[in-house]
């Protein structure tokens, strides 16, 4: 960076901060987070560490940048970003797809303790108990073009107890998926259909998944609106 200083060179950063698309470097992440951090009373995203990591890894991009360029998700400490930048998803599918005879559920955590995995299996551990007909997949520790080609086949992606609209969620979109997934806050809460996943509710997600596999009708039309909105809006 000095050396560009000097020599009166411009410096462009792309700054997209947590989003890694490559999984086998999430694992690598993980291994880290896992070993160091206490998860036990709350996931790394709610850590005084996560609130520094996020903060230098913000403000290392601004000061070694001429130009910046971000997303807003990604600018809670920023103050110079010049442009605004959202990653492009791409259709996965060509079309609405319509849901399998027996619905097809998919979670694919890059980390189980802050996509909150724990209380997804609680949830499919006691509707496979209560006797649901419904089938589920559990992806880990693979390369995201497995992860793509699930997504195909799946019918609902429950993604994440967090709050915004994750990665993982685009690429369902975009596979012609509905969502189970957190957007409390989110400013696509209120355009992107989906049913909501809250931290260690059980109860709440069990609700959500069987309103998909009785309502084949109602899944089939928000699969249908899942598509539609990822193909008209600037997801």
């Amino acid at each position: 960076w000095l050396i560009f200083k000097i020599a009166g060179l411009k410096v462009f950063v792309f700054h997209f901060g947590d989003d890694v698309r490559y999984r086998p470097i999430i694992n690598k992440i993980n291994q880290y987070l896992n070993n160091s951090l206490a998860f036990e009373e709350e996931p790394y995203l709610c850590t005084k560490r996560y609130f520094l990591d996020k903060l230098v890894s913000q403000k290392t991009s601004e000061w070694f940048s001429t130009y910046l360029l971000t997303n807003n998700d990604q600018s809670t400490f920023l103050s110079k970003s010049e442009y605004e930048f959202n990653v492009p998803y791409i259709a996965i599918v060509e079309k609405p797809k319509e849901p399998n005879q027996v619905i097809t559920f998919l979670h694919a955590p890059s980390n189980r303790r802050v996509k909150d995995t724990a209380t997804v299996l609680s949830a499919i551990e006691q509707l496979k108990a209560e006797g649901y007909n419904f089938n589920f997949v559990l992806l880990e520790n693979t390369q995201n073009t497995n992860v793509l080609m699930q997504l195909v086949a799946t019918d609902v992606l429950i993604d994440q107890a967090g709050d915004g609209l994750g990665g993982l969620s685009k690429e369902g979109l975009s596979s012609g998926c509905f969502l189970i997934t957190g957007m409390q806050t989110s400013k696509w809460k209120a355009i992107v259909p989906h049913l909501h996943f809250e931290r260690y509710d059980v109860v709440l997600l069990k609700q959500n998944i069987v309103k998909c596999i009785k309502d084949r009708d109602w899944l089939a039309e928000q699969m249908k609106k899942s598509f539609d909105i990822f193909d008209r809006a600037n997801i």
